[in-house]
């Protein structure tokens, strides 16, 4: 087999990864990268090519006269994982989580963007379960991860065993998955392909979901006022996590309308709090601007939560009972409230994004209006020691990092390290 790896030898995000054999050709992620804009028209094509947006990669996008790619594989619903499908031939077959394929709908129809999965063959794998495309075997498997739905994936061609973790971690709400992987995949392995985002942020306290919940609760038990958090809608674990802090404190979680869309889809899979019956404590609340957008795409949205409205002076009247999800967009509906002083502000991602000036200003905004900030946060990614297990599990003939800034780092795990650049061919 051949490896490339396109872009994610030197960067975090907008993975791309090529596996070949033969004339046969895979495709492990085609993300948008990180500093990028999502564009869906097609006519830019030529342009995303040309500024190394889109990796020059022979036959796999829609002006080509014919694919040349056997499948696209999608190993979960962040945007630097799947954001490229728009431009791929529409007769290239995308293998996906099914529940990952509606994270990636629901978030792709806010953004207005129902190019990614629409007139394209859409395959749904499932964990564990071997897929053939050509000569290739696929076999994915589910992960802890940030994300809903995440995958690794084992490829099996002549023998050859490489295997690509995706993005993942052992410490959240699903870490007994890893232990599972740990036990069940077929080793050695010719080639391990791991995910390095933490080998650039070892400051970062890696902490478990449960320590964050308890963590969240003791705030919420000593600010008897309104209590907020501002976290990825698709972070379903750590919405679980809030939610579970909010019952132990006699609160209600308050969602905005996206997110409560994105609950209920994973609700599908999972049990997972969302506005329903069978979780009267979750309820909704719809902010100007984002119930504008999702009422141009699709008015039934709007009436679906409507049994679980809440408003800003039910809120208020009461703001120890509730806590609320809000994001810099919601600042228009926070500004009406005036309950905010003495509040807290649960931040639950990762404070990178806090040297952007949209969020830098709205925290300020914030504590100017008396709210106190609490940074409670753990990482969707694996620490360099839960690597390290899964390299002592897997036995990689040759270990290769991806989706890191630091692949340096790789070398002190006892295995036969190569650090590759981007496009660069790696036989096997």
């Amino acid at each position: 087999m051949k490896l490339i790896i396109h872009r994610g030898t030197h960067q975090i995000g907008g993975s791309c990864i090529e596996v070949s054999s033969g004339d046969e050709r895979l495709i492990l992620d085609i993300g948008l990268p990180l500093d990028s804009s999502v564009c869906d028209n097609i006519a830019s094509l030529p342009s995303l090519r040309s500024t190394g947006v889109l990796p020059d990669i022979k036959g796999l996008y829609a002006d080509a006269e014919a694919p040349l790619i056997s499948a696209v594989i999608i190993s979960h619903s962040h945007l630097d994982h799947y954001g490229m499908i728009p431009f791929i031939h529409p007769d290239i077959p995308v293998f996906v989580g099914k529940a990952a394929s509606e994270m990636i709908t629901v978030s792709q129809n806010v953004m207005g963007n129902n190019l990614v999965f629409s007139n394209r063959i859409v395959n749904y794998f499932k964990s564990e379960e071997e897929v053939s495309i050509g000569s290739f075997v696929i076999t994915p498997y589910l992960m802890d991860h940030s994300a809903f739905d995440a995958y690794a994936v084992l490829v099996i061609n002549n023998n050859k065993k490489l295997f690509y973790t995706g993005d993942f971690r052992s410490h959240g709400r699903k870490g007994v998955l890893f232990n599972r992987l740990l036990q069940n995949v077929p080793s050695p392995v010719d080639v391990l392909i791991t995910e390095g985002t933490m080998s650039s942020r070892n400051e970062e306290l890696v902490r478990t979901e449960t320590e964050l919940q308890n963590d969240i609760s003791r705030l919420m038990n000593k600010n008897k006022n309104l209590c907020m958090f501002w976290c990825s809608s698709q972070n379903i674990d750590r919405i679980v996590s809030i939610y579970k802090a909010c019952k132990q404190n006699k609160r209600k979680l308050v969602v905005d309308i996206y997110t409560a869309h994105i609950l209920s889809s994973a609700a599908n899979y999972a049990k997972i709090p969302h506005p329903s019956k069978s979780f009267e404590d979750v309820l909704v609340y719809f902010p100007f601007h984002l119930s504008q957008k999702i009422g141009k795409l699709d008015a039934n949205l709007l009436y679906r939560y409507k049994n679980f409205k809440i408003t800003r002076d039910e809120m208020c009247a009461s703001p120890d009972r509730y806590a609320l999800q809000i994001r810099p967009s919601a600042k228009s509906f926070l500004g009406r409230m005036n309950c905010l002083h003495g509040g807290c502000l649960i931040y639950s991602m990762w404070e990178g994004y806090l040297k952007e000036k949209y969020s830098s200003d709205f925290i300020t905004w914030l504590e100017d209006k008396g709210v106190s900030v609490h940074k409670i946060h753990t990482s969707g990614h694996a620490p360099m020691n839960e690597i390290q297990k899964l390299v002592n599990a897997l036995r990689p003939g040759k270990l290769i990092p991806v989706h890191t800034e630091n692949p340096a780092q790789f070398k002190s795990l006892g295995s036969d390290t190569v650090l590759l650049s981007d496009g660069e061919v790696f036989d096997f």
